[in-house]
């Protein structure tokens, strides 16, 4: 990959397609991956950027991102362990600000939330979620 990246910047850039330049150009967010002159190159032409990468088969892509997509879940749920409550058995009539007064004196409350059916009637049951697993702890015991 290395070389055919660097090979499609040293022939094609300033290239004119349609009697306007190309510009190529290798494009990563992380520095030490940019210096190495590896990955990936986009190329802007017609105020437009198309992506130019490796050839891979349609399986393989999605694998890639399938695996992109489970590992950003994993975090997302590794982040948030133990920051949120459930709460069963609720009255109909306990509303959203109830059980922030409730949960409130806790620690900091990110969200907090009353299930309800499709049509609007409460389920009887909710969510609170607290900045700190600590927070979210010390509300239970």
């Amino acid at each position: 990959m290395l070389m055919t990246a660097a090979r499609a910047i040293e022939v094609l850039n300033f290239t004119p397609v349609n009697g306007k330049l190309i510009r190529i150009m290798y494009i990563h967010r992380d520095p030490n991956v940019r210096k190495s002159g590896s990955g990936n190159i986009f190329i802007k032409f017609d105020e437009k950027e198309w992506y130019v990468g490796k050839v891979q088969k349609k399986t393989e892509r999605e694998q890639e991102l399938k695996q992109k997509f489970e590992q950003n879940m994993k975090e997302m749920v590794d982040k948030s362990q133990g920051l949120n409550l459930y709460i069963k058995n609720l009255d109909d009539i306990v509303s959203i600000e109830n059980l922030r007064e409730l949960f409130a004196p806790f620690g900091t409350i990110t969200s907090c939330k009353v299930m309800r059916d499709p049509n609007g009637a409460r389920k009887g049951s909710g969510f609170v979620s607290f900045s700190t697993s600590e927070e979210a702890s010390k509300s239970v015991s």
